[in-house]
């Protein structure tokens, strides 16, 4: 008899897992619905999810001691798709810091999603310090790191900044709380920091999952008015598959 591969066996445990969580289960039925569920194992131990060439919504999976948790977590970005959300994946913009510029849209795309549909990971009864896989505690030592930093700018911190506010993990709300006061005190400037606290507030409680508004509220804490493109694709759909900030602009104008 062949012996199980590693897929068949991770298999198995998915199965297994379901089983014993109905509401796991259910939410595993509607994005399977939706597109086949495919599962991949992490070159690494981070969790991940995409839709890959063949159209399947594809789960990277590593060890967890949060197994069911770090599988919700991932059906729940799907579920966000599904609702009508579109992945941010790249973006044209005019400024001079290119790399800021990916690294604000990543982190956007992340986190916007993670406020949204945290309060459905709540309703299937996992607890909050659950949401992330187990190295989530390493985000503590990064965020402490970056706050004993001498000199960093606004334009520096504000990715970090949306890591330090993300819903759920190992931070409780008093931690939270007291990051977001020293961010804010950190640049002498607390106006921004309110901005995006603000408009992530009105992006959960809206029951639109369009990410537009808020994107560019954001966006313009960096600069005002901005040439900035942000797109659903690789960019090679410009400037249909995607939106821009400000106005719109020829991309031969960013060259």
């Amino acid at each position: 008899m062949q012996a199980l591969g590693e897929n068949d066996i991770e298999i198995m445990n998915l199965n297994k897992t379901l089983k014993k969580n109905q509401a796991l289960q259910d939410l595993y039925d509607e994005v399977n619905s939706w597109k086949p569920v495919k599962l991949e194992k992490s070159s690494d131990v981070m969790w991940g999810s995409y839709i890959n060439d063949k159209d399947e919504a594809v789960v990277s999976y590593s060890k967890a001691s949060n197994y069911p948790a770090c599988l919700a977590h991932e059906l729940l970005h799907f579920k966000m798709q599904m609702s009508g959300y579109k992945r941010m994946k790249c973006s044209a913009s005019s400024l001079e810091n290119k790399e800021l510029s990916k690294r604000l849209v990543d982190a956007l795309d992340n986190e916007l999603q993670h406020h949204k549909m945290f309060k459905d990971f709540k309703k299937m009864g996992f607890p909050n310090n659950s949401f992330y896989y187990d190295g989530d505690s390493e985000t503590k030592k990064y965020l402490e790191k970056i706050l004993n930093e001498k000199g960093n700018s606004f334009h520096d911190l504000i990715t970090d900044y949306l890591t330090a506010i993300a819903p759920g993990g190992s931070f409780t709300p008093k931690e939270i709380s007291s990051l977001k006061e020293r961010f804010k005190n950190k640049t002498g400037d607390s106006n921004p920091f309110e901005i995006i606290d603000d408009s992530i507030s009105d992006w959960i409680d809206s029951e639109d999952y369009c990410q537009q508004e808020v994107v560019r509220n954001i966006y313009r804490l960096m600069e005002q008015p901005t040439k900035t493109w942000i797109g659903f694709d690789n960019g090679k759909g410009f400037p249909e598959s995607g939106f821009f900030i400000d106005n719109e602009f020829p991309i031969e104008e960013l060259s």
